[in-house]
């Protein structure tokens, strides 16, 4: 049996994305200014937006209770899994960030983020 390689690939994607049920959300992305520098921007994912909607279709309409911190850099929120069971905290610390134009209408982007969760 091929443990590495393409064939080894497309089993384990066939078995793990496309055979299981796919978990669609919506996600935002924001423009933010580089400091003092009004001109200089860049683009970065809208935490706060994007974890309340994976919460959502992961968890229900109302998982997420409480987010105390919601920057471009740091999140943090409090949710409540439907069946009641202990509450989960989530820490998000963006490390480092990548974004390039593609074309007017087009970019790709990237984050390095530290997740905890507790």
């Amino acid at each position: 049996k091929e443990v590495i390689g393409k064939a080894a690939f497309d089993s384990a994607t066939q078995k793990e994305v496309i055979e299981k049920d796919v978990l669609q959300y919506k996600a935002r992305f924001v423009t933010q200014s580089r400091g003092d520098d009004a001109s200089s921007s860049y683009i970065a994912a809208d935490r706060e937006f994007n974890a309340k909607e994976i919460a959502k279709a992961a968890m229900g309409g109302y998982s997420v209770l409480d987010v105390p911190i919601a920057t471009p850099n740091r999140f943090s929120c409090v949710l409540g899994p439907p069946d009641g069971s202990n509450l989960i905290c989530v820490d998000i610390i963006t490390i480092g960030r990548k974004s390039e134009s593609l074309s007017d209408d087009k970019f790709a982007c990237s984050e390095v983020v530290r997740q905890i969760v507790s």
